[in-house]
């Protein structure tokens, strides 16, 4: 009787086992499908950004945004949660956004649009290379960019400045996104407060305050350090990076409800992007 018993426990115990062994395996399975799908769908979300920007570049904008469309709703069908945070998703989902009221305007502007489909391009490329997304190789564009700022600000060559300083922005607007996808949040905000900084206290109303702008030489080429940096190293940078003057922290104080709103509006756009 007693022996009976035991050799039925054994049996259960080993049924049981078995189930949770092909349960595992089912599950690892359904994994493993699950990211190979994944990968099939950045790929194919890689291909729709190339010729996105391909057609936009030879100018044939009808063919661009019927591939701008397609981005679009591939976007849709990917899990990014391995690939970027929060901040990143946002960031790319709002570009292609902006791509799209680009040529949903009545008037139309090819310049605008080969920015946003470069800026599209590296998000996606971001997304799909991150040990080496293909941003990286403008390092020296912009770096040149960044002294010739510098220079300016050292020589206060008021039309120097300004020249310098919009090329500087515009080149960190086209990359935003990718750069939102690969680094941290800190990193990027370091980045972008230096350039309200340098808009709202430097360049007020128009006239250039070089006394104000003197200090932060080091700051704009410790930025394009950190963002060409990997992720680990880039928080090496973010110290360096600190606007710290008293009027600083007035408009740090003025701008908390601008951010909040802005990031509300973000938040809306991006579920409704989604949906």
């Amino acid at each position: 009787m007693r022996l009976g018993f035991i050799s039925f426990m054994i049996i259960t115990i080993l049924l049981l086992f078995g189930c949770s062994m092909d349960s595992s395996a089912n599950i690892d399975a359904t994994k493993v499908l699950s990211e190979q799908i994944n990968e099939q769908g950045l790929k194919q979300l890689e291909q729709q950004a190339q010729l996105f920007f391909n057609y936009v570049m030879s100018g044939e904008y009808e063919q661009a945004h019927v591939h701008l469309q397609l981005l679009r709703k591939q976007a849709t069908r990917i899990n990014f949660d391995s690939r970027t945070g929060v901040e990143g998703m946002q960031a790319f989902t709002s570009s292609i956004i902006e791509a799209q009221k680009i040529f949903a305007n009545i008037r139309f502007s090819p310049e605008q649009a080969k920015l946003a489909a470069t800026q599209v391009r590296y998000a996606v490329d971001s997304l799909t290379h991150a040990e080496r997304p293909m941003w990286m190789e403008l390092k020296a564009s912009m770096s040149k960019t960044a002294k010739l700022l510098v220079d300016a600000v050292r020589n206060e060559n008021v039309e120097e400045t300004k020249t310098h300083y919009v090329q500087l922005k515009q080149q960190y607007q086209v990359l935003r996104p990718a750069l939102a996808i690969y680094h941290t949040p800190q990193t990027v905000q370091k980045s972008d407060s230096l350039f309200i900084f340098f808009e709202k206290q430097g360049m007020k109303d128009g006239d250039i305050d070089f006394s104000v702008l003197s200090h932060i030489g080091e700051q704009v080429h410790a930025m394009v350090e950190m963002l060409f940096s990997n992720k680990e190293d880039a928080a090496a940078f973010t110290n360096v990076i600190n606007p710290n003057p008293i009027v600083w922290i007035v408009t740090i104080g003025l701008f908390i409800v601008m951010v909040l709103t802005y990031t509300a509006w973000r938040k809306y756009k991006h579920i409704s992007f989604l949906s």
